[in-house]
């Protein structure tokens, strides 16, 4: 489920390609995730067998490494992070609440998120 514009709520399926299921003797790894024919995620490392979390950390951590060496981007942001927490804490308050929670918006866009 996605929003493609305000108080619009559309549902797509993401599909998880993993090897290492039924009679695949390749092994376990997530390949890509896809949605509508479109590749949105591609493991960076195909033949590790990391786990999700594995995964993440090391995305992180290679992110980092390149930051610090001067040849890429702040891996996460502190704006953006500020931003997830405070819809973090807006869902929270919502499923609390029962009512509806307006958060300022995405630090790049300024648009509010209710």
């Amino acid at each position: 489920m996605h929003m493609p514009a305000a108080r619009t709520i559309a549902h797509s399926t993401l599909i998880r390609r993993q090897t290492g299921h039924d009679l695949d003797l390749n092994g376990f790894d997530t390949e890509t995730i896809t949605c509508g024919g479109e590749v949105l995620y591609r493991n960076p490392y195909p033949g590790l067998r990391l786990n999700d979390d594995e995964t993440a950390t090391a995305t992180l951590l290679d992110a980092m490494a390149a930051w610090v060496r001067g040849e890429g981007p702040p891996p996460y942001p502190l704006a953006e992070g500020a931003h997830d927490q405070r819809l973090a804490l807006a869902i929270e308050e919502a499923a609390d609440t029962g009512r509806e929670v307006t958060a300022p918006g995405h630090p790049s866009s300024g648009l509010p998120v209710a």
